[in-house]
């Protein structure tokens, strides 16, 4: 089983490394990445360009780097490739790109040479460039119509797009349709696929938060910082200046003594910070109060 298993051509694999969510500069762009199992990247033909040449399909393999099944085909000439295998594809059949192929799954040919109402999937958006949509485990497109030149697609979500008719399609449905009832059924399964964990922000610790205090002097002068409330309730307690001339009141909300104080130029406004959200108590020289938290 191991011989028949494994790689034949390993010009159809090359090594695939794994970023693990860092960019060029190793800087961390994409969280909750990294680990995972290592792969072998398969080479898929999404252009089929050899045209009019029989391929007999030699096994169905599973992919590590996609949802659907894939299938090794070897043409008449020998020539090994890969393509995504399509649902009622089996080992012995014969596949083949041409503009006169059969309607039956895994044949390849232009759009507009298909009958309307035809089922496809690796459609081409740009001519020659090779399959673009409905690529993945049970996915298909339907074939609804053409006009000026161009293919009417209706997509499994209901999407009808349009395409340019000569770009080319393959006949039926992707294979793994129950690719989407897939259980996990362990974490250790999604750190496989190389997924971390995804911590909840109101779940972590707060360790990072302090309590700050700005208070106007009664003169121009610095703003005094401090993150004690010992030395908050000191300060205000302290200048009998300050509460003398102060035009609000103290209020206690969640612990946190807000007060106001007169400025040199004549507006009274104090912001105290708070944890875990900010408290604003803003009063005006006539000494009404609104208070913004």
């Amino acid at each position: 089983m191991g011989s028949e298993m494994c790689i034949r051509d390993r010009s159809l694999t090359e090594g695939l490394t794994s970023s693990g969510g860092r960019n060029n500069k190793g800087r961390m762009t994409a969280r909750r990445r990294g680990g995972g199992h290592k792969r072998l990247y398969r080479k898929i033909d999404f252009k089929r360009n050899k045209i009019d040449v029989f391929a007999t399909v030699e096994r169905l393999e599973y992919d590590p780097n996609r949802s659907a099944f894939i299938a090794l085909i070897k043409y008449d000439d020998g020539e090994l490739s890969y393509i995504i295998a399509p649902q009622r594809l089996n080992v012995g059949d014969k596949v083949i790109s041409s503009d006169k192929a059969d309607i039956k799954p895994g044949n390849t040919m232009p759009m507009k040479k298909m009958p309307i109402g035809t089922i496809i999937h690796n459609i081409e958006m740009k001519p020659g460039k090779g399959a673009q949509m409905t690529r993945s485990a049970g996915t298909f497109a339907q074939l609804v119509g053409r006009d000026q030149g161009m293919a009417i697609l209706k997509l499994t979500s209901g999407e009808q797009r349009l395409v340019p008719d000569v770009c080319k399609a393959t006949i039926g449905a992707v294979s793994n349709p129950d690719n989407s009832n897939t259980k996990l059924a362990k974490a250790g399964r999604n750190r496989w696929k190389g997924k971390r964990p995804s911590v909840r922000g109101v779940a972590m610790n707060p360790i990072d938060r302090r309590l700050i205090a700005i208070i106007p002097a009664t003169t121009p002068g610095p703003m005094i910082e401090t993150s004690s409330r010992d030395q908050i309730s000191e300060l205000m307690e302290r200048d009998e200046t300050m509460i003398s001339n102060a035009i609000g009141r103290r209020m206690r909300v969640s612990g946190v003594v807000l007060r106001a104080a007169r400025k040199a130029s004549g507006t009274a406004i104090t912001m105290v910070s708070m944890v875990p959200s900010v408290a604003i108590l803003m009063v005006s020289q006539r000494g009404s109060h609104n208070s913004v938290i």
